[in-house]
């Protein structure tokens, strides 16, 4: 249990605000690596220097979020000398006032700027899960996978006469998947990237929205020691199914293509 204070002036009226937080984690004798973990508070996030005054798009007139949020979830963990695996899985509920999100606005023709914006209600509910694994082969080998689940809803609850009302945010995606596979046998590295983005819709009344979509991408690495230092070199092949597809309306995102680093790390500053 604890309560923050937090005080933020931006005009000549200061806002002060007394922060209470719950978190609770529950971890039974009688299962070893199981715990069950459960949270909730205020929240008071100021708008950020960026959020004000980036150029272009900062809002100077930005309103501070504030709100509570909630969440609770169980984990998993077990492990040995070579192997490991941690499990998580969470729900999570938040009500936020005059939330600060970035939008798309036209500059121009077919350009767009992005500038924050304060929503006056907006009621955010989902779940998570992830599931991490090493498992060890030989000395120094290892295999590492990784998958991370994430289905959300963040709908707008300021106004119920508007066509936004009970909408998900644009941009916003409602569901994600995220899975990496990989072999590690120092000083080589390899591993196999695949990521899901649900459709996101580009008006607030969720009739249009930009495609789903899915990447997998194969990245490769090698270090070598020196004298000095960590030569590393870094390979990798992007969006290996040559997937058209867009973060962001009107700006798509590159084909199938290679891509090659050097980074170089000294050991003595």
């Amino acid at each position: 249990v604890g309560i923050a204070l937090t005080r933020w002036s931006a005009t000549k009226l200061p806002e002060v605000h007394l922060l209470p937080r719950v978190e609770i984690r529950v971890v039974p004798t009688r299962f070893d690596g199981f715990a069950i973990r459960m949270s909730g508070g205020q929240i008071f996030r100021p708008p950020t220097f960026a959020d004000r005054y980036w150029v272009p798009g900062g809002n100077p007139d930005l309103l501070s979020e504030t709100g509570w949020a909630a969440d609770a979830g169980i984990q998993i963990l077990r492990s040995s000398e070579k192997n490991s695996l941690e499990f998580t899985a969470s729900l999570f509920s938040s009500t936020l006032y005059n939330k600060i999100v970035w939008f798309p606005s036209f500059g121009g023709s077919s350009v767009q700027i992005w500038t924050p914006i304060n929503v006056g209600i907006v009621n955010g509910f989902g779940g998570e899960s992830s599931l991490d694994l090493v498992l060890g082969l030989g000395r120094t080998a290892r295999v590492e996978m990784s998958v991370l689940l994430s289905i959300s809803r963040s709908e707008d609850r300021t106004n119920s006469l508007t066509q936004s009302y009970g909408h998900q945010l644009r941009y916003v995606p409602q569901n994600n998947v995220k899975a990496n596979l990989g072999f590690v046998q120092h000083p080589f590295a390899i591993e196999t990237a695949f990521e899901s983005v649900s459709e996101r819709f580009l008006s607030s009344d969720e009739r249009f929205s930009l495609p789903s979509y899915r990447t997998l991408a194969l990245r490769a690495s090698y270090r070598f020691r020196l004298k000095k230092g960590e030569l590393a070199v870094h390979f990798s092949a992007e969006n290996l199914a040559n997937q058209a597809y867009e973060h962001i309306r009107f700006y798509p995102m590159p084909p199938r293509h290679l891509s090659f680093a050097i980074r170089f790390t000294n050991k003595y500053p």
